[in-house]
């Protein structure tokens, strides 16, 4: 038996020719299982091509995808988001700064404000130490005797310290004049009891020479100052040397020795003090 369409053999019985597929029966082959195989196949082709595409394989190794690429809006975004995080970044610093210089200068100016301004002190203790001495003998005043070493370019001695004290009675008894009763540049004022060391203008400064506290305590002779004798105001300062002590002493007396102890003629002097 042979197929009606391509002529060729087929078995007894066949319902299809086995070579073309057409009916032996005289009714046509359904397609419809071959249609069903084509769309199964297109289907698992596409689905490998999505999985292959979703998970990344498709892209070559360095190639940004699409998802890592920002679109416009978002760039835009994130640009200015940096830019503003800049801009307060800089504001922040700026005011962090201008905050900080600010306190700066309000502490040093609090600082400033609260520190007493420097004034020159009113009375130097050592007034620079020991200077240069001049030791003159001479029946005069203490107040001649002052206003003489001002002419002279010094002032009559200030004795400030222990050590000024001691070099002085050594250029004394250097110069042999320890029978001189010295005057030196300290007074006190008629209505008070307080003497003091006097200025070029001989005015009263500095420390209480009679005090307690002064370093020259203890180098009084003893039962002075008296302020007077009798009706006779001493005013005024000097030292001479007290052999029933054995010492050198302070002594107050009056501006004109001579007028009261006419004795002492010849015996009278002054130490003038030069800081040059």
């Amino acid at each position: 038996m042979r197929c009606p369409n391509c002529n060729s053999p087929v078995e007894k019985g066949a319902v299809f020719c086995e070579v073309c597929g057409s009916s032996l029966t005289g009714k046509k082959r359904s397609k419809l299982p071959v249609v069903i195989i084509s769309l199964v196949l297109m289907l698992a082709v596409a689905g490998g091509i999505t999985v292959w595409v979703v998970s990344g394989e498709y892209h070559e190794k360095g190639e940004v995808s699409r998802e890592d690429i920002p679109t416009a809006d978002e760039g835009a975004q994130q640009d200015a988001g940096e830019g503003s995080e800049e801009a307060a970044g800089t504001e922040k610093g700026d005011s962090l700064d201008g905050t900080q210089d600010g306190l700066q200068a309000d502490s040093q100016s609090a600082g400033a404000a609260a520190q007493p301004e420097e004034q020159e002190p009113v009375y130097d203790p050592t007034e620079g130490g020991i200077h240069r001495y001049e030791y003159v003998v001479s029946d005069c005043t203490w107040t001649e005797a002052y206003q003489r070493c001002l002419d002279a370019g010094g002032y009559l001695v200030r004795i400030n310290s222990l050590e000024e004290y001691d070099y002085i009675l050594s250029e004394i008894e250097s110069q042999q004049l320890q029978n001189i009763q010295f005057r030196i540049g300290g007074r006190r004022d008629a209505d008070s009891q307080d003497y003091y060391w006097v200025d070029e203008a001989n005015q009263l400064y500095g420390e209480k020479i009679n005090s307690g506290t002064y370093w020259n305590n203890g180098q009084w002779m003893a039962g002075e100052p008296s302020f007077s004798d009798g009706s006779t105001q001493e005013t005024c300062l000097d030292i001479f040397y007290y052999g029933s002590e054995g010492r050198w002493v302070w002594n107050d007396v009056p501006d004109d020795i001579l007028s009261v102890a006419s004795e002492f003629s010849g015996k009278i002097g002054y130490i003038c003090e030069y800081e040059n």
